[in-house]
């Protein structure tokens, strides 16, 4: 079995606010890149935490690219594992998307054989704000209870 690894380093953008990137190294996390690339202060220095909560307030995005050769094509199958991606993200492999991610505590495997080519790759992560995410989670949730509510409520 041939593997490669995709650790190292990614660059990072705000989907929010295009004008904030830096590298980012994974395994990481973006507090941590954006102390590095100092663009925020330590948040676990005084009461920096507050001058830092902008960062939980914007969707992410971790791109890189990387080569694959002809010898990885004539695999039956080429796994993309992850662990301890962030709650809600989505993963895409040269422009098509390959994984959606809601659970950070659990690992996913996708075979992504068909979306290389030979040469060079992208393999881009985009990281949704948990909050909006739970919102729309809750909204939905909220629409199929009621719903059910309602037609066992009025039925005879």
């Amino acid at each position: 079995m041939n593997a490669f690894n995709l650790d190292g380093i990614w660059q990072l953008s705000s989907l929010t606010n295009p004008e904030i990137t830096a590298p980012i190294t994974l395994p990481g996390d973006v507090h941590s890149a954006l102390l590095a690339a100092e663009i925020i202060p330590d948040p676990y220095l005084g009461c920096n935490e507050t001058q830092v909560q902008w960062v939980g307030e914007h969707d992410w995005q971790m791109t890189r690219t990387f080569e694959v050769d002809a010898n990885t094509l004539d695999a039956q199958q080429v796994d993309l594992i992850l662990s301890m991606v962030d709650t809600m993200a989505q993963i895409e492999v040269n422009g098509v998307t390959a994984l959606h991610c809601s659970n950070m505590f659990r690992h996913y495997r996708r075979d992504i054989r068909p979306l290389l080519s030979e040469g060079e790759n992208q393999i881009r992560v985009t990281l949704n704000r948990a909050d909006v995410e739970a919102k729309h989670a809750q909204n939905a949730c909220r629409s199929r209870c009621l719903g059910r509510w309602v037609t066992t409520k009025y039925r005879t």
